[in-house]
């Protein structure tokens, strides 16, 4: 949103080599991703493919959803760059896309990593201020 604009417009180091379109693609589809995910049939699909490929056949099997319903969940997963569809003779096979998931996943993963920095930053501060007051009390 506008409130970010100036942060990635300037080239926040939090973005590197990252354009202001491709950042915000990028955003746009991981607000989708959650969205997709969010779906209980649809996240079990994308479970079970992280296991094996499968067709819709296999996967209509193992869910109480016609094939038609199956099909309109993986072209979700697939519109949301999680799953990539390949044709197998007559029958298409659907695995998680590596490359998709892997974008995603780096996306996240630096917010991760950021909140994980803060955390420990912050405990090393309370870990030294208890050591103060203990030096403190001793003298």
């Amino acid at each position: 949103g506008q409130r970010h604009g100036p942060i990635v417009a300037g080239g926040c180091d939090g973005l590197p080599g990252a354009s202001v379109t491709g950042y915000s693609r990028l955003v746009k589809t991981i607000g989708q991703v959650i969205g997709v995910l969010g779906e209980p049939t649809r996240r079990e699909i994308f479970e079970l493919l992280s296991e094996c490929p499968a067709s819709v056949g296999d996967l209509a099997a193992l869910f109480p959803v016609s094939r038609p319903a199956v099909s309109q969940h993986l072209r979700v997963l697939k519109g949301a760059g999680l799953v990539l569809g390949e044709w197998d003779g007559t029958r298409r096979i659907y695995r998680l896309d590596p490359d998709g998931v892997a974008e995603r996943w780096a996306f996240l993963a630096r917010f991760w990593n950021q909140a994980m920095a803060s955390f420990k930053q912050r405990a090393d501060q309370r870990a030294d201020q208890r050591a103060d007051r203990r030096r403190e009390e001793m003298t």
